[in-house]
């Protein structure tokens, strides 16, 4: 049974309850909730920064891990290591190569930037049009 406006409706909604009887319905049920949005976009997931940036590796790293929260638990330790790697491996790059680069890492992030705003626009048409 549901209660609706101190109403109480059968499970198919064909009946209600007044305090004596079932008594068939005369007036429709107020709409279901609609379903409840997606826990994980993809959107969220895309990382806008360079690969090569400490941030940007980071973030991919952290990525690779499962969406549980237990397996991330437990990767953790594994994937923090790897980050420090990498993070080890940049700065040494940055060293060495890192002010030629630097032309080249801003015209590669507005393309990542649009790619993120593509996929974002993308779940927006999805969710208002029902599509997946």
């Amino acid at each position: 049974m549901r209660t609706y406006s101190g109403y109480y409706y059968s499970d198919d909604g064909r009946w209600v309850w007044d305090g004596r009887q079932w008594v068939p319905t005369t007036t429709p049920q107020p709409a279901p909730l609609p379903a409840p949005a997606p826990i994980h976009l993809r959107s969220e997931s895309m990382v806008v920064q360079a690969p090569f940036s400490l941030t940007g590796s980071a973030k991919r790293i952290w990525n690779l891990l499962p969406q549980n929260p237990w397996w991330r638990l437990g990767l953790a330790t594994p994937a923090l290591a790897l980050i420090a790697v990498a993070w080890t491996f940049i700065i040494g790059w940055y060293c060495f190569f890192g002010l030629l680069l630097v032309p080249f890492w801003i015209f590669r992030r507005g393309g990542r930037r649009r790619k993120l705003e593509q996929q974002r626009h993308r779940e927006l048409m999805a969710a208002m049009y029902g599509r997946r």
